[in-house]
């Protein structure tokens, strides 16, 4: 089975807990193991309906647990089911790619301009200090400083698509 799985990743797995060579929590959790099959679903389908094997099952990381003598039409749209969930995390995984690319473009793009932008506000203050009364040097401030809470925006976009490469550190939560 994790031959198969290599040579072509399947969309989903139904798993017996009883195999011939291994039992299915075994090979669910070297299945788990492996990055690359992660977001692949797994259902048991197995005659086990102890309390125990439903919830190591799920422990493990099984997306459902159908117990034997199974019903035809439920084992279906579960299995359905779980074909959309996974087509409906690569479409959001991919939407989210790509708004975290435009962010990053769109950010680097709005920078650069805006750093000229102050820049040249330094300039026009420095340099035409004494032509100017109060009311510009006024203006040149408020340039100045919408020009850097803009550049705040932008670093924050940047931050944003910096985030979503950077590695989670989870900890479990006693939620009572």
């Amino acid at each position: 089975a994790l031959n198969l799985i290599k040579e072509t990743p399947p969309d989903l797995i139904l798993l017996d807990v009883h195999l011939p060579d291994m039992d299915g929590f075994t090979l669910c959790q070297l299945i788990r193991q492996q990055p690359d099959y992660t977001a692949i679903p797994i259902i048991f389908l197995t005659a086990s309906d102890d309390e125990s094997s439903i919830r190591k099952a799920f422990q493990l990381g099984a997306r459902d647990y159908v117990t034997k003598p199974f019903k035809q039409s439920e084992l279906l749209a579960r299995v359905n089911t779980q074909i959309r969930l996974r087509r409906q995390q690569q479409e959001l995984k991919a939407a989210y790619q790509e708004l975290d690319s435009f962010c990053g473009s769109v950010a680097h793009d709005l920078k650069a301009p805006l750093l000229s932008l102050t820049q040249l506000a330094d300039i026009l203050r420095t340099d035409y200090a004494q032509p100017l009364n109060d009311n510009g040097h006024s203006l040149i401030t408020a340039i100045q400083d919408k020009a850097a809470e803009t550049i705040a925006i932008v670093e924050h976009l940047l931050e944003f698509s910096r985030a979503s490469k950077a590695r989670l550190n989870c900890t479990q939560v006693n939620i009572a």
